[in-house]
């Protein structure tokens, strides 16, 4: 299955998410097989924004001048633009994994953005249904 290296990490996120709840074994192996094989995406995006991070932010003492736990201050508007493009590009590489989508029983509690991050990964039926 192909998806853009952004959709890789959101589905990534999703599945990290769901690991910590209580599922039949279908299910929890099914999620547990996609969170293996997605993680190494995960991982590659992860370092390469870094880099991007590295390379486009504002620099105190030669250290990133972070804004909170996740933000930093690019070093001027056209660092700005740059590490915009740069990062969409990041996020429209293709990847190839080797899943098929399944079909799961949905849990118990699971918000849209994860509906939607998993779609392409895991069809999930509602509770009771075969």
């Amino acid at each position: 299955m192909k998806m853009y290296l952004v959709q890789a990490v959101n589905a990534y996120a999703a599945l990290l998410a769901l690991m910590n709840q209580d599922m039949d074994f279908q299910t929890a192996h099914s999620v547990a097989l996609a969170k293996k094989e997605i993680a190494p995406h995960a991982e590659f995006f992860a370092q390469e924004e870094r880099k991007l991070v590295e390379r486009y932010a504002a620099k105190e003492n030669g250290k990133i001048k972070w804004t909170s736990g996740t933000s930093f201050q690019f070093a001027d508007e056209q660092a700005a633009e740059e590490y915009k493009h740069a990062r969409a590009e990041l996020c429209a590489v293709s990847v190839e994994l080797n899943l098929e989508k399944r079909t799961v029983n949905a849990p118990e509690i699971i918000r849209p953005i994860q509906i939607e991050a998993l779609a392409d990964i895991l069809e999930f039926r509602e509770r009771g249904t075969p």
